[in-house]
């Protein structure tokens, strides 16, 4: 569809049609957002303190901020958004009625096989007479207008009706307090090739990948610290066991998530530096060395079960303790964290 077909097709009643993820020029992104976004932060900080990190990929922006321009009686069919992004989102114009989903199933679910087949099972469900989901979800109602602000965790299934013409802004963003929740998510996309998903972003894994490389960067000062002396609260951070164990396993072992591993900034590198033999940029290589030595030291657990699983008792570090929206213990651990590659 043109520019001109979607103008035209603004003046035509028997058209609903919208314009979704379209980047912003301009990088609208809410203030309070910075104090949550901890993937796209990593950029910014390695970019003055990395001998390799010298840009951010196009890819990068277009997850932090973007527009959606919708119709009247435009509806979103229920998804959760890609990449085990976090979500926020302002309406500028127009109305919502955005709705929260929650399969039921997941209250008694153990393991990730179990997560998986809840979830599967719900999305397939046929029409019954009070909708596609009928009585096998938890749903909340949010209905949003001008100003109104809505921020959803990683993998959060919802399905959004436009009743009349609506302007939104929002953003996709990482954060070092749900990354349990992002690998879980991106898991279940890889097993279930993104048909709960939208757009896919391909920057994602090497942003995970940097958010681990820029932690010596950063200052454990505990949780005390961090709460009240708010003016280093961008550059000291509070990190809980499990979404610790989920950055490190993301970064290991690429290829179990979705979307497939690339290196977007690595062909723009290769162009700048002609004759190099390398195959991958320093952080990625400096990222598994931060794991190396996080897994060691703090004795890391990073077992999951692979689907189908031969072996249905087999633990899921996700799963441990109060279940897999629990984060677990906070750690101290900027002890074994190494020293950032110096220029």
């Amino acid at each position: 569809m043109t520019l001109k077909e979607f103008c035209d097709g603004t003046r035509d009643n028997q058209r609903i049609q919208c314009v979704l993820d379209s980047p912003t020029l301009d990088g609208e992104v809410l203030p309070f957002v910075k104090f949550l976004d901890d993937g796209h932060t990593a950029y910014n900080r390695l970019h003055t303190h990395s001998a390799w990190r010298k840009h951010r990929s196009l890819d990068v922006q277009k997850a932090t901020s973007w527009v959606l321009i919708h119709q009247g009686l435009y509806h979103t069919y229920a998804h959760h958004d890609s990449d085990g992004y976090s979500t926020w989102t302002q309406v500028l114009s127009g109305y919502k009625f955005w709705v929260i989903l929650r399969p039921k199933s997941y209250d008694s679910d153990t393991n990730r096989n179990q997560l998986y087949d809840s979830a599967n099972l719900y999305m397939e469900q046929t029409p019954k007479k009070d909708g596609f989901y009928g009585q096998e979800s938890e749903r909340t109602l949010i209905y949003a207008g001008p100003g109104d602000i809505i921020v959803m965790a990683p993998g959060t299934f919802h399905e959004v009706f436009t009743p009349v013409p609506s302007v939104t802004i929002g953003g996709h963003l990482y954060s070092y307090n749900a990354l349990h929740l992002t690998e879980l998510s991106r898991s279940l996309d890889k097993k279930t090739d993104e048909k709960f998903t939208n757009t896919s972003h391909p920057s994602s894994t090497l942003t995970v990948a940097l958010m681990l490389a820029a932690l010596p960067l950063l200052k454990d000062k505990g949780m005390f610290f961090c709460i009240f002396i708010l003016f280093y609260l961008n550059y000291c951070i509070v990190l809980h066991q499990k979404p610790l164990a989920a950055l490190c396993r993301m970064v290991q072992h690429p290829a179990a998530y979705s979307p497939p591993f690339q290196d977007v900034d690595f062909p723009a590198w290769k162009l700048w530096n002609k004759g190099s033999k390398k195959k991958t940029l320093e952080d990625f290589e400096f990222a598994n060395k931060v794991a190396n030595s996080l897994i060691k030291n703090l004795k890391l657990s990073l077992t999951v079960q692979h689907y189908p699983s031969k072996n249905p008792e087999k633990p899921d570090f996700i799963f441990d303790g109060l279940g897999f929206h629990d984060p677990g213990d906070m750690v101290e651990w900027s002890f074994c964290v190494p020293k950032l590659m110096s220029k």
